[in-house]
């Protein structure tokens, strides 16, 4: 079990605190980000508790960030 880190933000590149926490598997991080989101256009992203991008929903799709620190 890992947790993930919620951020709803303008663009891939902007930064703001986190929108909120999720314990469990990454498919229900996705799930609990969808349904949480606030504001269209917006970009979601999923990330570790160190702050390494493990995925962004942008434009309705949901993208790997494949970054080989991001399940450490």
């Amino acid at each position: 079990m890992s947790a993930y880190v919620i951020k709803e933000v303008q663009n891939l590149n902007s930064d703001r605190a986190a929108t909120m926490t999720v314990n469990g598997s990454l498919a229900a991080a996705k799930r609990c980000a969808t349904k949480s989101q606030s504001f269209s256009g917006t970009v979601l992203k999923i990330e570790n508790t160190r702050g390494v991008l493990i995925a962004y929903k942008q434009g309705g799709k949901w993208f790997s960030a494949d970054n080989e620190w991001a399940h450490e």
